[in-house]
C-alpha cells in the first residue's frame, strides 16, 4: 500500500486556560480522506503510584459507556456478539443435513426439531470457549484469529447526534469527529480508547485541516503527580482501504510518549527513540494476516504541545 507519512498525524494539546485538560486532534485531514476508514487507539498509563485510572477520564467516551452500562440513553449502541449465533446456526444446519441424508421422512418430527434447536443452543454456549481457544492458538501465527476490537456502534442520523455535533463545534470551535465504532477499556492503572472513523465522515469535514476527537481530563489535585512522575501515552493509527469480499488492507503505525520522549517498541520489545513502528496487515472479519513490519527511524507520528512549547 502506498502511504504518505506526514509528521504529527495525532496531536495532543494542553489547554491554555484549563491545564488539566489535554485535547487530542487528528491532523492532515486531506490525506486521511484518501482512506475508507481511519482507526485511532489511545492508551494512557501514569507512572506515579499515587494515580489510578479513576484520576483521569477519556471524555466523552467514558460517559457514553457508563450511560450504556446504566441503561441510560446514549448515542452509542452495544454491539451484540453475532459469532455465537452464527456458530449455533451452523451446528443446527449440520443436524438438519444429517436428518435430510439419513432420515428425510422424520425431518418434521418432534425429535428432529428438538435436535436442531438443541444444536443451535449448545453451539451458542460452546462458541465462547472455542473463540478463546482460537485466539490463544493463533496468537503467534502470521494469520491470527483476533478478539473483537469494538463493542459500541454510533447511532447515526438521529436528532440526538445532530444536536451533539452542533454543540461540540460551539464548545471546541473546530471540527469534531465521532467514531462509528468505539471501545473503551478501563483497567486499574490505565485507560484505553479504540476509535474507528468512517471515510465518509472524514470527507464531510469541508475545509478543516484537523479535527478534535477526544479530551483527557485529569483531576486537578493530581496534576502535579502526573507531571512529575511522567506517563506512557501510546497511539496506534491505522489507515485502511476496503478491498473485495470484505477484505481490508491496513497500514498500522505505532508511537508513544514515554516521560516526554517519543519512540516505539520494536519486534524484540526494545525501546527505540524517535521511531515509529510500521505494520502492513490484511483483515477479513476477525482473521488478520500480518504481512510485514519494520521500525521507521526519525519519524514523528504524535506531538504533545503545552502552552509554552512549540510543535516537535
Amino acid at each position: 500500500m502506498h502511504f504518505n507519512f506526514y509528521p504529527n498525524f495525532v496531536q495532543f494539546e494542553t489547554n491554555a486556560q484549563y491545564p488539566h485538560l489535554l485535547d487530542c486532534y487528528l491532523n492532515h485531514i486531506d490525506e486521511l480522506k484518501n482512506y475508507d476508514q481511519i482507526e485511532c487507539h489511545v492508551v494512557l498509563y501514569p507512572y506515579s503510584r499515587q494515580l489510578s485510572a479513576d484520576n483521569f477520564h477519556f471524555n466523552p467516551y467514558e460517559e457514553y459507556v457508563k450511560d450504556i452500562a446504566l441503561h441510560d440513553r446514549s448515542i452509542y449502541l452495544k454491539i451484540g456478539d453475532s459469532g455465537k449465533k452464527l456458530f449455533g446456526i451452523a451446528l443446527g444446519l449440520i443436524i438438519l443435513l444429517v436428518f435430510l441424508c439419513l432420515k428425510p421422512s422424520e425431518i418434521g418430527s418432534i425429535e428432529a426439531i428438538v435436535s436442531i434447536f438443541g444444536a443451535y443452543t449448545i453451539g451458542k454456549e460452546v462458541w465462547s470457549d472455542l473463540e478463546k481457544w482460537l485466539v490463544n492458538l493463533t496468537h503467534e501465527w502470521k494469520i491470527r484469529f483476533t478478539q473483537l476490537y469494538y463493542n459500541f456502534l454510533l447511532e447515526k442520523n438521529t436528532t440526538l447526534t445532530n444536536y451533539s455535533s452542533f454543540a461540540k463545534f460551539q464548545r471546541y470551535q473546530t471540527a469534531h469527529l465521532l467514531p462509528t465504532l468505539m471501545d473503551y477499556i478501563e483497567q486499574s492503572n490505565s485507560q484505553t480508547l479504540r476509535m474507528a472513523f468512517d471515510g465518509e465522515d472524514i470527507d464531510s469535514i469541508a475545509t478543516a485541516s484537523r479535527a478534535h476527537i477526544l479530551s483527557i481530563h485529569f483531576e486537578p489535585q493530581y496534576l502535579d503527580a502526573f507531571q512529575q512522575k511522567g506517563f506512557l501515552l501510546g497511539v496506534k493509527l491505522s489507515c485502511n482501504r476496503r478491498k473485495l469480499w470484505g477484505l481490508w488492507e491496513k497500514t498500522e503505525l505505532f508511537q508513544s510518549l514515554h516521560k516526554g520522549e517519543k519512540g516505539c517498541l520494536d519486534l524484540q520489545q526494545q525501546w527505540i527513540k524517535n521511531a515509529v513502528f510500521y505494520r502492513h496487515t490484511y483483515c477479513w472479519s476477525r482473521f488478520k494476516y500480518f504481512h510485514s513490519s519494520q521500525t521507521l527511524p526519525n519519524e514523528n507520528l504524535i506531538d504533545l504541545q503545552t502552552p509554552n512549547s512549540t510543535p516537535q
